[in-house]
This record gives C-alpha cells, structure tokens and sequence, in this order.
C-alpha cells in the first residue's frame, strides 16, 4: 500500500519537518506548527519526488530518523528549493557489512520484523522510546511496516550525502542506541558545509528526551 501525500498546506512553510518510521508527524509537537503529513517509506526514492514537487522555495527540510534519509535524496532532487537541511537521529546507512561498521547488525532489524510480524509495532516503540511509552504512533499496517523495514535495509546514502552543497546541521544523541552516533560522525565527515550537535545523554527522540535544546538547535541554525 502506497500512501500518497495529503493536500497539506505545506506551500507557506519556512520550516518542514518530516517525521520517521511508524511515528507520525505529532512527533514534532512543541518543535513547528505544522509539518509535512503522513509519509510513506514503502519506495524512498517516490516519496522524494513527490515531497520534492511540493515544497516551498528557500525553505529548511528537518527530518528525523528515517525522514532524515529521506530529507537527504529529497535535497538533491530540489536543490532550489532546499536551502538549508536538519538531519535529526540520522544515519546514511542503517545497517552494518564488512565495510560499514556504523549501522546495526542485519539480525537485529531481522528478529524486529519477526516482532511487528507476530505482535504490532510495540517492540520498535519500546526500543525508541523505552519506559516513556510511545508518541505519536501511527496506525500502520504491518504488512506495509515490515515493507518499509525491507526499504531501510536496502538504502545507502554515503555517495548520495557526499554530493550535498547546502548547509547541513547534524544533531544527534550520544546514547541513541537506533542509528548510532558513529553514522552521525559519519556523515559530518561526508556533507561538506556541515556541523554536528550532540546531545549529551540523549537518545533517539530529542523532540522527546530533549526539546527544548532540539528546539533552540534548530532556531540558531535557521537564523543564520
């Protein structure tokens, strides 16, 4: 099932912030006023040119976890219309090999599926968001979320995240257990007008853990 964009006023936004995988757009409450809709991560390179087609000329692109990915190849598709880029809990490429030793094992996202196959999305939200409880679920199928897993295990952003000429802020947790602070390093590394923020204790939610310092990130970036 492909969920297409909403008609969503997103045309007047200074600001867009894309939300991640299974946890819907209320994530970035008390961050904007509004963000992008409902996003589907079934095929990221269509989600991206329909995202693309609607943003706002020399606007900021925010995302988050796997938005974040998508924040990337979205970027280079609307160069024009990207002016600056926020990559929040972000990682090039979610999973390890011989050569990348940033992402987690593929075994890991493998007893995950199996999880959501036998009992829903409640073990991804126990691994985001741990005693908290979840926030902002999204009420996702499971045949289109073990989809969206087979999509994020097959993304590599590395050669795609080197090629963006746009100032990039990185912000990530030192305890982010999900995409690791490594690929954070990573991509600071790669993007070359970037700057990486870590936030000290955090995990991978600080719209949750730390919003007032995600927040205040963010605006200093935006108003430079």
């Amino acid at each position: 099932m492909i969920i297409h964009l909403r008609n969503y006023n997103i045309e007047d936004m200074e600001i867009v912030y894309l939300h991640g995988f299974a946890i819907g757009p209320g994530i970035w409450e008390g961050q904007a006023d509004g963000a992008a809709p409902e996003l589907c991560f079934e095929d990221l390179s269509l989600e991206a040119r329909r995202l693309a087609e609607m943003l706002p000329a020399e606007c900021c692109l925010v995302g988050w976890s796997l938005g974040g990915m998508l924040a990337v190849r979205t970027a280079l598709l609307a160069p024009a219309k990207v002016a600056r880029l926020v990559l929040v809990s972000t990682t090039p490429k979610f999973l390890n090999n011989d050569g990348y030793a940033a992402g987690l094992p593929p075994a890991l996202l493998k007893r995950l599926a199996k999880k959501i196959r036998d009992h829903g999305l409640g073990p991804f939200y126990d691994m985001v968001f741990k005693e908290r409880g979840p926030v902002a679920p999204l009420s996702l199928p499971r045949d289109s979320a073990l989809k969206e897993l087979s999509e994020l295990a097959q993304v590599d952003l590395r050669q795609e995240a080197s090629e963006l000429r746009l100032p990039t802020l990185i912000v990530h947790g030192s305890e982010d257990e999900i995409c690791l602070p490594a690929a954070a390093d990573l991509l600071n590394t790669t993007i070359p007008e970037s700057k990486l923020a870590v936030l000290n204790g955090v995990g991978h939610a600080p719209q949750v853990e730390a919003p007032d310092d995600l927040r205040r990130l963010i605006a200093g970036f935006t108003d430079e």
